[in-house]
């Protein structure tokens, strides 16, 4: 729906609503104050009428009482017609201006006076005429007994004389008895209708009946013309309304489809044409300087984003080297990667010799551990623990070469290091570190149905090796190799379940912090002299159990605080290999 639309239905609404509803109030009133005058008029009239007929019928009761008592009355008994009787109906007839007649009869029913003389001597059936509405028993003056009975019938222009004559009312009687209507002449399609005993009439009530339909008709001509009025006020209140709405809407959908036009061809040349100084002109104004603006920012906004373009392509070549170093690095040990990025080492076919503390572990009898495991439930249980190893090493400086199946290469010394007694410090720290791990994840890998958990092996030399970037120009591995790798992988092959063995050259380096145990010497390809081992217990600090020597001394007794020397060589001999055992850790 458009705006102007809208805009008229506006005016409309807020036009007609009011005035429909003012004509609707108007003739609904009109209607309900002539409804309610023609009952007041038609109540006044029945009121009227009827206290005019009682009075009415008042007098007649005192006429026939009057004659029913005369005298002469006694001639019907002896059916002795008497003329006087029927002279003396006409002149009541006369006196009263009644319309109808007066009838007396005997017993027998037969008619002896009337003032219509041609009913005379005969028998007549009031009961059809339905118009005998009173009757008096007369009494013979001699015996009092009843001997006949005065009758008088009424017509219908009794009533009308007793009421202004109007073509669109009626007035009828109705007797309850019978359920009759006396002098009832005529239907109405719809009339209104009010009704009144009479007080002198017994089972009798007056009615008066209007014509609703005509009474109505000069309401229904107002009716009529307040339609045509309706009709033509909405007509005129419709064309003002489109009228004014055409002129408030036409500026702003100039406004509209120029800023649509503006937003199809980005032509920002073009201006709304100002016709007032009203607020729509305002706002036309307003939008001309807004175009012109935009217009000019439009502009600058070109030349910026070419300068913006230039630095996003620099940007976002920057970012894809940046997301591919990132994924680079997980191929890389952090140390290198930092060494290569950073632009301390190149990216080529070099090595050099470097004294390293190195390490290598592997899982027991990881074959016969798993083989009954899916191939699927292997692989996420072999990542989470070389996960857990690998956060472990890079925690404490390691440079990891790389894993081999179940089986890890770690170094300390390259590209970075300490000095080679803090390198074989720290390869010792993460070793003890790992132990503990495996041994707090073998509660976590049997709540996953692992039946072996897995159980390490670690072996640790110090001692010169080459290291650097072997492969070819277009695949390189930067790596360690040399006899002390060799040395590193026989001596973790000898370990025993979660146990660490080093050379004696680590040792040496970390035997004041952490307390080892001699081990029996073991053989290595390419080395002719027994290689000395020794076993990690752990840091001297947290042992707090005494040493405990199974050792038997010749020539010398040790008994609480007291020696007691059998043989002066013997002793002095077993005390050097005592102390000597104590040094080595391995009695």
């Amino acid at each position: 729906m458009s705006f102007r639309t809208k805009t008229i239905l506006l005016f409309l609404l807020t036009s007609l609503i009011p005035y429909l509803l003012v004509i609707v109030y108007i003739v609904h009133n009109t209607k309900s104050e002539v409804v309610s005058e023609l009952n007041r008029d038609i109540d006044f009239s029945l009121e009227l009428v009827g206290e005019r007929l009682d009075n009415q019928l008042e007098v007649l009761q005192k006429e026939f009482i009057f004659i029913a008592k005369l005298d002469i009355m006694d001639d019907i008994m002896s059916q002795d017609i008497d003329r006087r009787i029927s002279n003396l109906f006409k002149d009541k007839k006369a006196d009263m201006r009644l319309k109808g007649d007066f009838f007396a009869t005997n017993l027998k029913g037969k008619v002896v006076a009337s003032s219509n003389i041609q009913a005379i001597s005969k028998k007549f059936d009031f009961n059809q005429t339905n118009t005998k509405i009173f009757q008096y028993n007369i009494v013979g003056s001699f015996n009092n007994q009843k001997i006949g009975t005065i009758y008088l019938t009424y017509h219908l222009d009794n009533l009308k004389a007793l009421l202004k004559s109007k073509s669109n009312q009626m007035l009828y009687l109705y007797n309850n008895q019978t359920n009759l209507n006396l002098f009832k002449i005529k239907h109405f399609t719809q009339s209104i209708v009010r009704s009144k005993p009479i007080g002198k009439l017994e089972n009798m009530e007056l009615f008066i009946e209007m014509d609703k339909q005509q009474a109505l008709m000069l309401y229904n001509h107002f009716q009529l013309i307040l339609l045509f009025s309706l009709l033509a006020g909405a007509v005129l209140i419709s064309l003002v309304s489109i009228y004014f709405a055409s002129k408030i809407t036409k500026p702003i959908n100039n406004l509209s489809q120029t800023a649509l036009s503006i937003a199809s061809t980005k032509d920002y040349a073009k201006r709304v044409s100002i016709h007032s100084s009203d607020e729509i002109g305002k706002m036309a104004k307003a939008f001309n300087e807004l175009v012109m603006s935009i217009e000019k920012a439009l502009a600058e906004l070109e030349i910026q984003n070419q300068h913006k373009l230039k630095l996003i392509e620099e940007k976002s070549k920057n970012e894809m080297f940046e997301v591919l170093s990132h994924k680079l690095s997980k191929y890389l040990s952090p140390q290198i990667y930092h060494s290569i990025f950073e632009g301390q080492q190149d990216v080529k076919l070099e090595s050099k010799r470097k004294k390293l503390t190195i390490f290598f572990s592997d899982i027991i009898d990881f074959t016969a551990t798993t083989e009954s495991m899916e191939s699927e439930d292997l692989s996420s249980l072999l990542n989470h623990y070389l996960n857990e190893m690998s956060l472990i090493a890079l925690k404490h400086g390691a440079t990891i070469d790389k894993f081999i199946g179940d089986a890890i290469l770690i170094f300390f010394g390259d590209p970075t290091s300490k000095g080679v007694k803090a390198d074989a410090q720290a390869c010792l720290d993460m070793s003890l570190e790992m132990i503990a791990k495996v041994k707090e994840l073998e509660n976590y890998w049997l709540e996953l149905g692992v039946p072996k958990p897995f159980r390490i092996r670690i072996g640790i030399h110090t001692g010169f090796s080459t290291v650097g970037n072997f492969g070819s120009e277009d695949r390189m591995d930067y790596t360690i190799i040399g006899g002390a790798v060799n040395l590193a992988s026989r001596i973790e092959s000898k370990a025993k379940p979660n146990e660490i063995w080093i050379s004696q050259e680590t040792y040496l380096l970390i035997k004041d912090s952490i307390y080892c145990q001699e081990q029996e010497a073991i053989g290595a390809k390419g080395i002719t002299q027994p290689i000395k081992i020794y076993k990690v217990v752990d840091y001297h600090d947290k042992l707090n159990t005494p040493m405990v020597l199974d050792y038997a001394l010749e020539g010398v007794k040790i008994v609480h605080n007291s020696i007691e020397i059998e043989n002066r060589a013997s002793a002095v001999k077993s005390l050097k290999e005592l102390l000597k055992c104590i040094e080595n850790s391995n009695c």
